[in-house]
């Protein structure tokens, strides 16, 4: 199964760097998105809110205030000036 990198980078460091994710639903200044490996280059504004992701240990969830999404061939980063993890 193909995967992708998830960074979230705060100001003060990069919080949070998980490889072999699978999906990513975040959402946008615009809506809601789901992320799965091979989708295009993308760059967006985040809403405060939670974001979503999958990997081998299954679903997790994170807070993040607002911030940008960034969406490249190898992986989604997160720029943010929050963040906050709950599962």
């Amino acid at each position: 199964m193909k995967t992708f990198l998830l960074q979230v980078v705060t100001p003060d460091a990069t919080r949070l760097r998980i490889e072999q994710v699978t999906a990513v639903r975040v959402t946008l200044d615009n809506g809601p998105i789901c992320i799965l490996p091979g989708h295009a280059s993308l760059i967006g504004r985040l809403v405060p809110g939670g974001i979503s992701y999958v990997d081998q240990k299954g679903d997790h969830r994170i807070e993040v205030g607002e911030g940008i999404l960034r969406v490249l061939k190898g992986g989604v980063t997160v720029l943010t000036g929050s963040l906050r993890l709950i599962s």
